[in-house]
């Protein structure tokens, strides 16, 4: 059984080499080849997860030193991005999300929303994220994830 390829997987020493061939002669070249590519599928998708959990991991370090430079709660339960900084003797409330907004921290605002900070929340003067955006100019793409955020929390179903 001959199949036309360009490329060739050959199995030296343990491992698979790609070789530039015409032609794949035998039943055993055509498994060989497609055992290799079935390998090298998985490793590709072991170390895409590792890349994603690494990144995640960075992330969550990120917004643990935000909250703990600021002054907030600084454990990643969705219920410590949501808890609010008391200032002024306790009058006044401001929560990670605005401070962000405030300083023009748009990265960490989206990892604030990423992780479950609630956009809805208002501070002591009444005043929402979305507020925070219009009067400080946040870029389009801020807006855009606050919409898809939102949409996402209203097709929650309740239970």
């Amino acid at each position: 059984m001959a199949l036309t390829s360009t490329f060739v997987f050959q199995k030296i020493g343990g491992r698979f080499k790609l070789d530039a061939e015409e032609d794949i002669k035998s039943c055993y070249g055509i498994a060989a080849v497609s055992d290799a590519l079935e390998a090298l599928k998985r490793q590709r998708e072991v170390r895409l997860r590792h890349l994603e959990r690494s990144q995640l991991a960075a992330q969550k370090s990120e917004v643990m030193n935000f909250l703990k430079k600021h002054g907030f709660r600084s454990r990643l339960e969705t219920e410590c991005l949501n808890a609010p900084k008391r200032t002024a003797l306790g009058l006044r409330r401001t929560y990670p999300l605005h401070q962000a907004a405030k300083m023009k921290d748009w990265h960490m605002v989206k990892l604030l929303l990423q992780f479950g900070a609630d956009a809805a929340c208002r501070d002591s003067t009444g005043r929402d994220l979305e507020s925070y955006l219009a009067e400080l100019q946040a870029p389009d793409s801020i807006r855009t994830r606050l919409s898809s955020y939102r949409i996402r929390k209203d097709s929650k179903p309740l239970n």
